[in-house]
Parts: structure tokens; C-alpha cells; sequence
């Protein structure tokens, strides 16, 4: 992968501080977002490039440990037989004296990501994709690593299908201990429900540590991308070729996203409540860019 210029990242790290700023957002070319990142794309001489917008920290070491998980978690992803694609985080030194991550990759054509595939696909050719994403997801599942393996995380390339979310590093070690900071990212949410976030760390990470959690949220997202003719048949499929033990039901699938759905649209109600107590009460620029409303059909 070519490598984005220093200048070309530090330009839009300046974009984004004006766009805070100003309440502006029209000259950033927003191409998605997470549920604390911000997926912008830049031009360059060089190629164009998808750079994600990761927590914004106080101090350059505190990135630096960030750096390092996400370079590890790539490393045991590969080792694990998920190929990723080529990812290159950055530290950016902020004009304002803060420190902020990028995760940089090439620019995939839209048409190649997961749920837009998917939507040019027949069942029989989408239960197929699937099962090349199952898996990878099942090599690479254990007490230990996880990859956050819903489709929109997918890119389905000619020679390969490669894993994009790379920034979130979803480990433990061998006492079940999690090797990422959380409390790094707990900082993107208000201050007063942090306490709530690192308690529910734990449990989110455990359905991701399992084969029926990851298959559940593989399904239960489907809906979320207007894709749920695929429902059914690949509950019969995760149930009689994946997993063994409590089978999933549809009545899981749809439990699972309303309280996925839901749990997502009151974090970012919060979010909009603290900004605007930031630029009111505070009257300070809000960190980050938040994402509009989304419907979610709960």
C-alpha cells in the first residue's frame, strides 16, 4: 500500500478541528461511521485513502499503546488465517496539543464492501460469500481473539476476501484479561455513564469471544443492512454446519438487534445531549464528529 503523506493526514486532522469548530462539516468527505470513529476519505497524489478518525488523547503515549494493540491484534488476525487488509496506523500531533490515531487503508471500491456486495448477489451466491466469512470467523474465534465479524466489516475483492476493522483490537490474554485499554475509548462517551461502559466491556466482549455470538450478530446485522431475505436461511445454516449446543432461533436474531439497535440509538442520543452541553454550557468545540440519525426499523 502506498503510504499517505504526513502532510496529507496533518491537513485533515486541521480539516476536522475547522469542521468542530465552525459546526461545519461540508468540506469533509465522510464515508462512515463507528460508534467512536469517523471514516474520512482523502485524495492524494499517492492513491486515495479511507482514514479512520480513532480517541483523541492527552498524552502521545497513550496513542502510542493504541498503535501498538491495533499492530498486534493485525499480526494475530493474520497468524489466525484472516487476511486484513493493508492497514497503516497513525499518530497525528494535533494543532490544539492533543494526540489522535488514524487508521489509514486504500480506498476499496464501494461495490466490493460487504452489504453492497451482497446486494448485487442471488441467496445461493450470498450463502456462498458467507461461508467463506464463517469460516475465516471460526479460525480465528477463540478465548483469546476475535475478530467483530458482521459483513460491513467485509470486503469481497477478486483473489480474496479481506477484514477491514482492524482498529478495535478484540483480545485477551490467557487469564481472560483484555489486552486493550478500554478506558481509552471509554473516553469518547460522556463522562457520567463511562463507569457504565467499562462495566458492560465485558460482556459485549464475551459474545464476541464465542462462534454462536459472532454468527448471531453476523445475522442480526443483516437486518440493519436491508438484507433479511438472508435471515432464515442462514440461521439453518449456522445451526447445522457452525455451531453445536443452544441452536439460534429467529426469535434470538431479532432480540439480539432490537437490543443492539437500541443500545446504539440511545449512545448516540447521549453523545448529542454532551455536545451540546460542550457548546453550550462549556462553550467548547465537541471532539468528535457524530454521525446523524439513523433508523433503525425497531
Amino acid at each position: 500500500m502506498s503510504r499517505i503523506p504526513d502532510e496529507s493526514l496533518l491537513q485533515l486532522e486541521n480539516e476536522v478541528l475547522r469542521a468542530l469548530v465552525t459546526r461545519d462539516e461540508s468540506h469533509l468527505h465522510v464515508i462512515g461511521y463507528g460508534e467512536i470513529s469517523t471514516v474520512l476519505m482523502v485524495q492524494t497524489p499517492e492513491g486515495n485513502f479511507a482514514c479512520k478518525r480513532l480517541p483523541v488523547f492527552p498524552r502521545r503515549e497513550d496513542a502510542q499503546e493504541i498503535v501498538d494493540a491495533i499492530n498486534s491484534y493485525i499480526t494475530a488476525l493474520e497468524a489466525a488465517g484472516i487476511t486484513c487488509v493493508d492497514s497503516d496506523s497513525r499518530i497525528v500531533d494535533s494543532p490544539n496539543g492533543t494526540y489522535t490515531v488514524y487508521s489509514v487503508q486504500p480506498r476499496l471500491p464501494a461495490d466490493r464492501l460487504g452489504p453492497a456486495y451482497f446486494r448485487t448477489l442471488s441467496i445461493e451466491e450470498a450463502m456462498e460469500a458467507t461461508r467463506t466469512v464463517w469460516d475465516r470467523i471460526a479460525q480465528a474465534t477463540s478465548p483469546i481473539l476475535a475478530p467483530d465479524g458482521q459483513l460491513a466489516n467485509w470486503a469481497f475483492l477478486d483473489d480474496d476476501v479481506v477484514y477491514l476493522d482492524v482498529s478495535t483490537p478484540f483480545m485477551r490474554d490467557d487469564q481472560g484479561k483484555e489486552l486493550l485499554n478500554w478506558r481509552h475509548y471509554a473516553n469518547t462517551v460522556p463522562f457520567y455513564i463511562r463507569w457504565y461502559f467499562m462495566r458492560e466491556v465485558p460482556k459485549v466482549m464475551d459474545k464476541y469471544h464465542s462462534l454462536r455470538g459472532q454468527l448471531l450478530d453476523y445475522i442480526g446485522n443483516l437486518i440493519k443492512e436491508d438484507l433479511e431475505l438472508l435471515v432464515a436461511p442462514l440461521i439453518e445454516e449456522a445451526n447445522t454446519h457452525y455451531i453445536s449446543g443452544t441452536p439460534i432461533t429467529r426469535a434470538d436474531v431479532q432480540a439480539y438487534y432490537k437490543e443492539d439497535a437500541s443500545g446504539y440509538e440511545l449512545l448516540q442520543k447521549v453523545k448529542r445531549w454532551d455536545r451540546t452541553f460542550y457548546r453550550t454550557i462549556l462553550r467548547k468545540p465537541y471532539p468528535y464528529i457524530l454521525p446523524p440519525k439513523i433508523d433503525r426499523n425497531t
